[in-house]
């Protein structure tokens, strides 16, 4: 389960690189709409990485199969809609 720490701690790591970027790199370049869009998928990536750091976390005293699955779910929602947007 030590990998989902790792996924977490890395896509916390860059959901933070890339708000910054959009906040500071991409202001005058994208549109206000855009600019919204990628900040919602920046939010989702946070938000998804403190949920591997939980599963993570939690498989480490007890692992189950449903705390696998849920992170292998959260790390694909990652490339999927934060990825997409």
């Amino acid at each position: 389960m030590r990998h989902f720490i790792a996924l977490g701690a890395i896509n916390g790591f860059l959901a933070v690189a890339f708000g910054a970027f959009a906040a500071h790199g991409l202001k005058g370049i994208l549109s206000e709409g855009l600019l919204a869009v990628f900040q919602t998928g920046v939010e989702y990536q946070a938000l998804h990485a403190v949920a591997l750091l939980v599963v993570g976390v939690l498989g480490e005293s007890a692992p189950r199969r449903g705390l696998r699955l849920a992170g292998w779910a959260f790390a694909t929602g990652i490339l999927l809609f934060s990825g997409s947007l």
